[in-house]
């Protein structure tokens, strides 16, 4: 992986962790399925941009 790759995933990374917690987490009360919806949506980010396949467990 180059630098600049490794600089524009982990830019991507903290947008979408800090996206994610804004919707799921700062929004009201914190719920069990706030929290299954923000791991799933956190998995699917890492599978997507990370490649390999991320399970939850």
């Amino acid at each position: 992986m180059s630098e600049g790759d490794a600089v524009r995933i982990s830019r991507m990374f903290f947008s979408v962790m800090t996206m994610l917690t804004f919707r799921y987490m700062l929004n009201g009360d914190l719920t069990e399925t706030k929290k299954k919806v923000f791991c799933t949506e956190a998995l699917s980010f890492f599978g997507t941009f990370l490649g390999g396949d991320v399970k939850n467990g």
